[in-house]
């Protein structure tokens, strides 16, 4: 609970710096320097970078995958799925209803039936999973859960 009144309370005292450094600035653009907005804007500017890198260590673990997935974006390298729920989509999107049904342990007339009750259509046991999801417009993790659920009702 007190960390995430911490992370809001981060976030909108950035926000309020940020609006600190932009008003300053605009004075010094139109010329109505002074002391007092001197002094405010070099506070904002140093609390503001001070609570940066406060909210950098907050989510230190989110930086660092999304500086590693830019890097490998830059550098043309495959992005690395960290999420559970992508790295099955990324395994499961190319294989044939045939591979999923070897793959779940299901028959085909089974997947047939999740198809049916949910209203998908489908063209053969060729197919992919992904060609699947295209023509009926519906999402692949989605099918994925149909499939596994019908599995467990088994």
């Amino acid at each position: 609970m007190l960390e995430v009144i911490y992370k809001n309370f981060l976030i909108l005292f950035i926000t309020i710096f940020l609006i600190m450094l932009t008003y300053t600035g605009y004075l010094f653009l139109y010329g109505q320097i002074d002391n007092s907005t001197l002094v405010i804007h070099k506070v904002a500017g140093i609390l503001l970078i001070i609570l940066s890198l406060l909210h950098f260590y907050t989510k230190r673990k989110k930086v660092k995958k999304l500086l590693n997935e830019f890097i490998h974006i830059f550098t043309n390298e495959k992005v690395t799925l960290d999420n559970d729920m992508d790295l099955l989509i990324d395994l499961v999107e190319n294989k044939t209803l045939e591979e999923i049904c070897i793959l779940f342990n299901i028959s085909f007339e089974e997947l047939n039936t999740v198809f049916e009750k949910n209203s998908i259509k489908k063209c053969s046991k060729e197919v992919t999973l992904k060609e699947v999801s295209d023509i009926n417009s519906f999402k692949i993790f989605p099918l994925i859960v149909k499939i596994l659920e019908q599995k467990i009702r088994k």
